[in-house]
């Protein structure tokens, strides 16, 4: 896992984004359009809700790019990502993570 800076994030192909486990922890505000927002927001250990606005984790690159296409704005305060190259020692979880994005 490697951390990325938001400037290396924004460079990414969507095909990377898409093929790739990404992680940003932002904050984030919706448009008023958007009647579904979809970045969680833990209240504590058994509840979770789906706020217009608040702070949070998008856990894929595929979630990032639909908040983008929501015009969501965020704030990002950091980003993690999981290489799935092979010569990384992080693509023991390439099959995994594409089995889990497919269903």
């Amino acid at each position: 896992m490697i951390c990325l800076s938001i400037t290396e994030l924004k460079e990414k192909s969507k095909d990377y984004l898409l093929k790739s486990y990404t992680i940003i922890r932002c904050d984030f505000n919706f448009p008023d359009f958007v009647k579904y927002p979809f970045i969680p927001v833990y209240v504590d250990e058994t509840t979770t809700i789906y706020p217009q606005s608040g702070k949070g984790v998008v856990l894929t690159g595929a979630e990032y790019l639909l908040a983008e296409s929501q015009n969501c704005e965020l704030t990002i305060e950091e980003v993690y990502s999981i290489l799935f190259s092979k010569s990384s020692k992080d693509s023991l979880f390439k099959d995994i993570i594409h089995e889990i994005q497919s269903k």
